[in-house]
């Protein structure tokens, strides 16, 4: 359980630093030499439905399976 409670949040890291990365002035220069915005902003929007999905995975699961030991 920690395991995934980790990834998640881990997952959530990652796409903070990449989004923050990516609207940032350097970022935004580099994106666009590279010419490859649609396909980056496809790909954020992709991790983000994944990451709801998951999170509404983790929502509806019976209490006793999510709570942590005491």
């Amino acid at each position: 359980m920690l395991r995934k409670i980790f990834k998640i949040i881990l997952g959530v890291a990652a796409g903070t630093a990449l989004a923050h990365y990516f609207t940032s002035q350097r970022g935004q220069a580099l994106v666009d030499r590279a010419g490859t915005k649609d396909a980056i902003e496809a790909k954020i929007e992709e991790t983000r439905q994944r990451l709801r999905e998951q999170l509404e995975e983790i929502a509806q699961r019976p209490t006793e399976e999510t709570d942590l030991p005491r």
